[in-house]
């Protein structure tokens, strides 16, 4: 090896660029087949995912063994058919890459169409008759067997990858008529039940007394002699002994019922034979009637439950009703309290401010009635004391000379209303004449007009006479008989005592006047 790479350097430097080519094209191949890899092993890890592990080992198994039987076709091409070079290379294999073929349409037929169809059989035909072909060249017995063997472990292992597909796929498994658990089972050595070893004891232990009571009762109603009796006894107390102490017969509920259970089996076998027991057809008939009958009532039944709910609903529909109707009557109620309240709210306030402005008005007016009490006795002051001048300004006046006739005056003025009246005009006083010729005040001139008046009303009137005949005087001639400032001063003393105030004095004034 040492002296091969001596020979490649000394090759390599006589011929360098023939050795830099080749090392370039080296490396090109080397990265070419690490990239031809690479995808290789990425698509088997897209095909591999998801599968189990006893999938991708049954397969790699199986090509292992179809790769064994190749070797034994390798054999028949060159020894038996004689093929050498390009033709035994690309030839001899063409069984197993069949068979191959087959196992993988055979798997695409069973996921769409769930059958494996004759793809399964062509498996097992090639691996037959590469089986035979690699046996024909082998040299011996044992060498023609195992070449038989490959072929035939190559098609079992890709059939029973057709077969965990076909199982995936359709759910279905065939179950085989002998087994070996079937097999024991029926040679009394396995249990068909998943049953415990203390509750298989039990059970055996109890139907062995079962089966000892039988024998004794059958013993003593056929009439068997003593002896067999007494060995039937034995046998009884044997088993209920081994019962009681192995199977807790004695202690366990269960035990006992199913030990009474047992011997009424055993014991009523012979009313099996009398018992009247109806054909299936019969039976067949009674249950249909009986399913009839049963849809009837749970027809029915569901008919009252319809009626029943919509009852429920129409109760609670009203119900729901009636709880809206008094709902909003209690909130009609509501509300027509909350406007009543504020109503009354209202009202109480108006009430409260019609107090206050009443209680304002009561004392405004208290104040007013003081200030006008206040007033008033100020007028009354005032109205006594012009009484007092009154008084004094009339005594003087009648201590002057009286030198104005008050009845001509009076006359005089009469007769000019009485001549403005037939003329149609309206007479009217000239107070400051009759103040300039009378020399009087203009109070004293108003009373001789208001006196003139009377008379011109008087005489438009009726005369009234008394029993004697004569004209009762009038006012005026009363006044001027009894003086000629009488009537001033009864008039001044009237109102002052009455109207006490001197605004009234001045509206009589001008009333006369009117």
């Amino acid at each position: 090896m040492i002296a091969g790479i001596k020979s490649l350097t000394a090759l390599a430097a006589s011929h360098p660029a023939t050795a830099a080519a080749v090392a370039a094209v080296a490396l090109a191949v080397a990265f070419v087949v690490w990239r031809a890899a690479w995808r290789v092993a990425g698509t088997a890890r897209d095909a591999l995912r998801g599968r189990q592990a006893e999938d991708v080992l049954t397969v790699a198994v199986a090509a292992l063994a179809t790769a064994v039987a190749m070797t034994g076709m390798w054999r028949f091409f060159g020894n038996v058919l004689h093929f050498s070079g390009a033709e035994r290379v690309t030839m001899f294999a063409f069984l197993e890459f069949s068979m191959v073929a087959s196992a993988f349409r055979g798997r695409r037929n069973m996921r769409e169409f769930g059958s494996s169809g004759v793809e399964g059989a062509a498996v097992w035909a090639l691996s037959a008759l590469s089986a035979v072909f690699s046996s024909l060249d082998a040299g011996s017995g044992i060498a023609a067997v195992f070449r038989l063997a490959p072929p035939l472990v190559a098609a079992w292992l890709w059939e029973r990858g057709l077969s965990l597909e076909r199982r995936r796929v359709t759910g279905r498994t065939i179950h085989w008529r002998l087994t070996a658990e079937r097999a024991l089972v029926w040679l009394g050595l396995a249990e068909p039940a998943e049953r415990a070893t203390s509750e298989v004891d039990a059970h055996r232990r109890i139907a062995r007394l079962a089966r000892a009571a039988k024998r004794l009762r059958e013993r003593r109603a056929g009439g068997a002699p003593v002896w067999r009796q007494r060995r039937a006894k034995r046998r009884l107390d044997t088993a209920m002994e081994a019962a009681v102490e192995h199977a807790r017969l004695a202690s366990d509920p269960a035990r006992q019922d199913e030990m009474r259970d047992q011997l009424g089996a055993l014991n009523g076998a012979e009313a099996l034979a009398d018992l009247d027991a109806q054909a299936p057809w019969d039976r067949r008939d009674k249950e249909a009637l009986a399913a009839a009958e049963a849809a009837e009532a749970r027809r029915q039944a569901a008919e009252l439950v319809q009626a029943a709910e919509r009852a429920r609903d129409q109760a609670v529909a009203e119900a729901l009703r009636a709880a809206e109707a008094a709902e909003a009557r209690a909130r009609a109620a509501g509300q027509d309290a909350v406007r009543e309240r504020d109503d009354a709210k209202r009202i109480g306030e108006a009430l409260a401010a019609r107090a206050q402005a009443l209680e304002e008005s009561r004392t405004d007016l208290r104040a007013r009635a003081e200030l006008a009490e206040r007033e008033l006795e100020d007028a009354c002051m005032r109205a006594a004391e012009l009484g007092e001048a009154l008084t004094r300004a009339e005594t003087r006046a009648d201590s002057r000379a009286d030198d104005v006739d008050r009845d001509a005056l009076v006359a005089e003025l009469a007769a000019e209303i009485l001549a403005a009246a037939g003329a149609g005009d309206k007479w009217r006083p000239d107070y400051d004449d009759l103040m300039a010729r009378t020399a009087r005040q203009r109070r004293w001139c108003e009373y001789v007009v208001r006196d003139a008046r009377g008379a011109v009303f008087r005489t438009q009137d009726q005369p009234r006479t008394d029993g004697d005949g004569a004209e009762s005087a009038s006012p005026a001639r009363a006044d001027g008989r009894a003086g000629p400032h009488a009537g001033e001063r009864a008039d001044a003393r009237a109102k002052t005592t009455s109207d006490a105030k001197p605004a009234a004095l001045v509206g009589a004034g001008s009333g006369g006047e009117a």
